[in-house]
This record gives C-alpha cells, sequence and structure tokens, in this order.
C-alpha cells in the first residue's frame, strides 16, 4: 500500500483557494472530514493512525475562512457541497464518505443532502441542529461562552464580529494548556477528563491554524448556523449516523434527538458516558460504519 500524508490546494469553481491534507492509503476509499468551529483541516491524530491500519484516504479541509482557504462571505451551510465536490474530484474520486465534527456535522450532512449520486455514507459527531428546527430548544442546555457566541450571532453581524476578534485575540494569546481554562463553561466531567496534554495540544494547534489569518471563517459559520441552511436535511438518502455524548455542553443532546426524528432511517449512536470532545478517540468506530455502507451494491 502506498501511504501517503500531504498537503495541497485546491481552486473552486469561483476562484477560490481550499487547502487540503491528505493521510492515508492512496486509492484506498475516500472519506473527507469537516472540522469543528472555530479549527482548521488539521487532521486527528487517532484519524491518521485509523485510515492508514484501514486502507482508506482522509482528506480533512480547511472550510472558506479558516486557515489557508479563501473566505466566501455571506456562505450558507450548503455553499461547502460544491467545495466537497471539487476536492473529490481534485483526487480523482467519484464516490466517497463524509463525516463532520461538531460545527463540521451540518457541513457533512450538507454534502449528503446536495449530492445524492457521490456522497456513499455521512456521520455526524456532536453536529449541529438547524437554529429554526421546529420544536427545537436550539441554545437550550449550551454553556454559557456558546450562549454569549450564538447571542451575538443572532443579534447582529456586527456584535458577533465583535465578540468574535476577542475571542480569537484570547485564544491565540493563549497556550495549550490553558485550554480547559478558557473553554471551562462548555466542558462537561467527561470532555475534562479527555482534555489530556495530547488532546489539548492538538485542539490549540487546529484553533491557532484555523484563526491564523482571521476570525472571518468562525464569523462566516456563527451566522450560517443561526440562518437558513440551503437545505433540508430531511432530504438525505444516504445512510446517516449521529453520535453524540449525553454531556455535550457545547452542542446539546436535544440537537441529536431532532435530527434523529428529522433524517430518514439514520442510525443514532447515544453514549451516556461521554461529552462533546470525549467521543473522538472513537473515530475508528465511525470509519468502520462508513466502510460498512455502500450504495453502489
Amino acid at each position: 500500500m502506498d501511504t501517503e500524508t500531504a498537503q495541497l490546494h485546491v481552486t473552486v469553481g469561483d476562484g477560490r483557494r481550499l487547502r487540503v491534507r491528505i493521510s492515508g492509503v492512496r486509492g484506498g476509499p475516500l472519506v473527507i472530514a469537516h472540522h469543528g468551529t472555530p479549527g482548521s483541516g488539521l487532521p486527528l491524530p487517532a484519524a491518521i493512525e485509523d485510515v492508514a491500519a484501514k486502507g482508506l484516504l482522509l482528506a480533512t479541509v480547511d472550510r472558506a475562512g479558516f486557515g489557508e482557504s479563501d473566505r466566501l462571505p455571506g456562505r450558507q451551510v450548503a455553499h461547502v457541497a460544491a467545495d466537497t465536490a471539487a476536492v473529490a474530484d481534485a483526487l480523482g474520486v467519484e464516490r466517497f464518505r463524509v463525516w463532520g465534527w461538531s460545527g463540521g456535522g451540518p457541513h457533512a450532512l450538507a454534502c449528503a443532502a446536495l449530492l445524492p449520486d457521490r456522497v456513499e455514507a455521512v456521520a455526524t459527531l456532536g453536529g449541529v441542529a438547524p437554529y429554526d428546527g421546529e420544536g427545537l430548544d436550539w441554545m437550550g442546555g449550551m454553556g454559557e461562552a456558546n450562549l454569549a457566541e450564538f447571542g451575538a450571532a443572532v443579534a447582529s453581524a456586527d456584535k458577533l464580529e465583535e465578540f468574535l476578534a476577542e475571542e480569537r485575540r484570547e485564544v491565540l494569546a493563549s497556550r495549550p494548556e490553558q485550554l480547559v481554562e478558557l473553554l471551562a463553561s462548555l466542558l462537561s466531567q467527561p470532555d475534562r477528563d479527555a482534555m489530556d496534554e495530547t488532546t489539548s495540544a492538538y485542539f490549540y494547534a487546529s484553533f491557532a491554524d484555523g484563526l491564523s489569518g482571521s476570525h472571518h471563517g468562525w464569523l462566516d459559520d456563527d451566522l450560517a448556523f443561526v440562518r437558513g441552511w440551503g437545505f433540508d436535511p430531511a432530504t438525505i438518502t444516504a445512510p446517516t449516523l449521529i453520535v453524540h455524548g449525553q454531556h455535550d455542553l457545547m452542542v446539546p443532546i436535544s440537537h441529536a434527538r431532532w435530527m434523529a426524528r428529522r433524517i430518514p432511517h439514520a442510525v443514532v449512536w447515544i453514549s451516556p458516558d461521554d461529552g462533546h470532545i470525549s467521543p473522538l478517540p472513537k473515530i475508528s468506530r465511525v470509519h468502520e460504519w462508513l466502510l460498512g455502507q455502500d450504495r453502489q451494491t
């Protein structure tokens, strides 16, 4: 097998460039992963190890405005589908699987909804639900920091701009060992336990990388979450896996339950012992599930 870890830039239809990292085995089944908010396409160490072991090719993409990817102001969640298709095209792959964590969850679902002939299966881990979801108290159960952040997003783009500019300054001025303190109101006990030295270093590196140029990717993500997504999750026909921790304070469990009711035939894994970050080391199980879904047969 030809094991590969590399970086490339892909130009999409409107001329923007996206940074893509690829890990795993060239020629293996392609999995495209969508990172959380804020952050970058810096791949999870556990994901790199697992795709190599399983013979998969993993592509992780800096979403528009994050890291080295050009910004797309005013984007909807739906816009990511065309960008993802362009990445698969650049890799010479027609059909692929997708997963997304946290803020990446809706973006993975957008690919499944809008690229039905290309997406074999989709998984979300701690993924957010639509802000206008009928019967959903979207901010109910969120930690204090998220209530402030999304309260600003709902109020106005200007208020969110001011809020996130300061948040970015705090993140970039901190150190990995200070992340637990910075995220204190968003970390349940399982997440605090998961934030060991290695995990803290990974998230700090991802945040610093994603926010290196500006906070505008973060801004555009938040605004996209609280406005129309540009697609209805109920239209997804690909096999769908929803993974969520019972003790999630960043994206409360109510989001997963709403999505489970909305997406036809969704498979739901609720962990009673996990929060938002603690499920990530189990990405191997997600890859295994994705591999087990094959719409071509």
